[in-house]
């Protein structure tokens, strides 16, 4: 039985590697926002980047799609900022692979996000990061198990289950709030301010800055416009980079007049503010490489 059973694994493996990696090798699927930043974090550190001169990391405000990939890739542009992560995710990334652009375009908005989820370290996994290398049916995105379930739930389990007897999500919201509710009642002596968190953040952040020029990367700040802002008042993660890196010094795009630009949720932004923002950032980076940055 046991011999049977790894049979048949060896099997599908063999299956899954010769449609996904030989016949399909562009098949990707992923399961949430989460799981996508995962796949596009993996697709990054095993493709060759030697010749990417120009990177773009930050968060949802910057990911593909808000900055159009299209206005930007005839001048070889790589955008790995990721939703729900922040630019240090994407800065350590980088750093860990060891290949370093000639220009890094490091989106500022939330930048003193201190809720480090350890992105990088889960990407370079010491046991992992080897065999996917090697193995590219290991990576997220082209595992088999993602396509099985998918099929499962279309043809089996939404058909025959009603959708009265179906999970209740939003139970299982509410129960999770109840849990935080619970956790932050309990006083905690070691609690941090915020601020001081927010320092700490920075201090990684400036850190890695500081490393990547140390290897030759040109850094230029830029800042996603967002409805949520108030003429005249500098945001508290603005005030700290500039001081922490001098205009003088550092290269930053101009930011766009504040409400200049509408979003959906008043800091995203969608359809033709995109490409408005898009046409706005492609016309200050050919400015740069005009004068030579």
């Amino acid at each position: 039985m046991i011999k049977k059973t790894f049979l048949l694994l060896a099997i599908m493996f063999s299956v899954n590697f010769l449609i996904r990696d030989i016949l399909k090798p562009d098949i990707i699927l992923y399961q949430d926002m989460w799981h996508q930043n995962y796949i596009r974090a993996q697709s990054y550190i095993y493709s060759n980047t030697d010749s990417v001169e120009n990177i773009i990391v930050g968060s949802s405000l910057s990911m593909p799609g808000r900055i159009i990939n299209d206005s930007l890739k005839d001048l070889n542009f790589l955008n790995i900022a990721l939703p729900g992560e922040d630019p240090k995710d994407g800065l350590e990334l980088i750093i860990k692979k060891n290949v370093f652009p000639k220009r890094l375009f490091v989106e500022l908005n939330v930048i003193l996000k201190f809720d480090d989820t350890g992105f990088a370290n889960v990407v370079y996994n010491p046991v992992l990061y080897p065999l996917r290398r090697k193995i590219p049916t290991l990576r997220d995105g082209k595992q088999p198990m993602p396509l099985v379930a998918a099929m499962f739930h279309e043809y089996i389990t939404q058909p025959l289950i009603p959708e009265k007897f179906a999970w209740n999500s939003n139970r299982n919201k509410e129960d999770n709030k109840t849990k935080l509710e619970i956790k932050d009642k309990i006083p905690d002596k070691k609690s941090e301010t915020i601020e001081d968190k927010q320092k700490k953040a920075f201090e990684r952040f400036k850190n890695d800055i500081n490393f990547l020029v140390e290897k030759g990367v040109t850094i230029i700040f830029f800042e996603m416009p967002y409805d949520r802002c108030r003429e005249g008042v500098i945001p508290l993660f603005t005030d700290w980079t500039l001081e922490a890196f001098p205009p003088d010094k550092y290269i930053y795009i101009p930011s766009p007049k504040c409400g200049s630009f509408k979003s959906t949720d008043g800091v995203h932004l969608e359809g033709i503010e995109t490409e408005r923002y898009s046409h706005y950032f492609r016309t200050q980076v050919d400015s740069l490489i005009r004068i030579g940055k």
